[in-house]
């Protein structure tokens, strides 16, 4: 088994399907297996820089938004003759859609074609090996091999893995969920899930306050903001936090105790460092941030704007994915500013 990973060029899936297997039943020692693995220490650790280095290129790129070569609008096509706007009627002319759609196809020429996710995975076996494990159910297996990893960097590299992580967070947590939220669904049968996970999944299924806190934050805890990924997940949170926060405030006697005390202050950690966050990279922005103001309603101002600053500031430099977004939202922003400007000074 291990002679097979030494292998040059991609892994197959089924490879690390039969390796997760066999370390789930402790045929295999997963530590052994590693030291067979590629990339080594050392090529790992030059892959997470060249990764933030790139990143942080691709969010300076974002800011600056370049209309140059975009199409003219039909309404303004007869200023020039050559089909493309010069320096004065740029702005004027470029719809605000065609300028996102040119900044994402430049965003996308920054980003290696051979980095699809099925790429990375067969490339890095380590990745592969988690991304294996976790589809299988083996938390506690996959938890070893993202310990040796930098921090967020599989879920970073592979959105596969945060997909799996989400969908293991959602099935712990769907039956409490179920319990306490008003809008539960009632049958919840489909999972993103593989069938061997529906089957045996690894975490606990949490009933109570103190098992969610114990079972499923410090899994959220490897996850981060790309819970982001599985909106549906990521609501499900949201929605439990603020029936805590509601029933706290309904009887002050409980929630003057020192266990709800201790549920309070994880859940505070929760939602600065994960659920806030994830708006930045939530594709269902508007909706998800609706789900979130009914949570952060809750929290006193000194603490909601806390989570703001550390939002905006230490978890945009921890998160590369985020940083990105907020150039791009700068960069899109300026824009708009500028083509209102100069909408704003013809009328005058």
């Amino acid at each position: 088994m291990c002679l097979k990973f030494q292998r040059s060029g991609s892994t197959p899936a089924s490879l690390y399907r039969v390796a997760a297997a066999l370390c789930d039943e402790r045929i295999i020692d997963l530590l052994s297996l590693c030291t067979f693995l590629s990339p080594k220490l050392e090529d790992l650790m030059n892959d997470h820089k060249s990764r933030v280095e790139r990143d942080g290129k691709r969010a300076k790129k974002n800011e600056i938004v370049s209309t140059g070569m975009v199409s003219v609008d039909s309404r303004v096509s007869s200023t020039t003759s050559t089909g493309y706007m010069d320096d004065s009627t740029t702005i004027t002319g470029v719809s605000f859609a065609s300028v996102l759609a040119v900044q994402n196809a430049d965003d996308i020429k920054m980003v290696d074609e051979k980095e699809s996710d099925d790429a990375i995975l067969a490339k890095n076996q380590k990745l592969g090996l988690t991304f294996a494990l976790l589809e299988g159910g083996a938390w506690q297996f996959a938890k070893q091999m993202l310990d040796r990893f930098p921090e967020f960097y599989a879920v970073n590299a592979s959105r596969s893995i945060a997909l799996s992580i989400a969908d293991l967070l959602e099935r712990s947590t769907d039956d409490f969920y179920q319990e306490k939220s008003r809008f539960a669904l009632g049958d919840t049968g489909t999972f993103n899930l593989s069938s061997s996970l529906a089957q045996t999944h690894s975490l606990e299924i949490v009933g109570s306050w103190s098992e969610l806190v114990s079972v499923v934050l410090p899994v959220l805890a490897y996850l981060g903001p790309h819970i982001a990924y599985r909106p549906k997940a990521a609501v499900k949170l949201v929605r439990l936090m603020a029936v805590f926060f509601e029933e706290r405030e309904k009887d002050p006697t409980w929630g003057q105790t020192a266990h709800t005390d201790t549920v309070y202050n994880a859940l505070i950690d929760a939602i600065d460092e994960t659920l806030v966050p994830a708006l930045s990279l939530a594709n269902s922005n508007f909706a998800y941030s609706q789900e979130l103001w009914k949570l952060l309603s809750h929290l006193p101002y000194t603490v909601r704007y806390r989570i703001y600053a550390r939002w905006k500031t230490v978890h945009t430099i921890r998160h590369p994915q985020i940083n990105i977004c907020r150039g791009s939202t700068f960069g899109m922003t300026r824009y708009v500013l500028k083509l209102v400007f100069l909408c704003t000074k013809t009328i005058i």
